[in-house]
């Protein structure tokens, strides 16, 4: 990740966490449809095949069992998208 992005994981994690009632997880129904506009299924299987680059954490054995994102997770890996926005950008611009 860009060095000038790195300050932002923090600010991030922590708008996240209060956006959450101050969890530091969060569950792939709400993650899936608020920031991604898809299914949690879709979602999860993007994850899992390496096209969003998440981690899923599932908090237990069974299938039944919630799956999370933690905060700083998400925090990390939209730094690495503005990170890859602003370089595109600085693309553009010097044509």
């Amino acid at each position: 990740m860009n060095e000038k992005f790195a300050p932002l994981v923090p600010r991030l994690e922590l708008q996240l966490m209060g956006l959450y009632d101050g969890s530091p997880l969060i569950e792939i129904e709400e993650l899936a449809d608020r920031w991604f506009n898809l299914t949690p299924a879709k979602l999860l299987y993007k994850c899992n095949t390496g096209t969003i680059d998440l981690i899923i954490t599932p908090l237990g054995d069974s299938q039944k069992a919630k799956k999370v994102i933690t905060a700083h997770d998400f925090a990390v890996y939209v730094a690495h998208q503005r990170a890859a926005a602003e370089a595109e950008r600085q693309k553009l611009l010097n044509w």
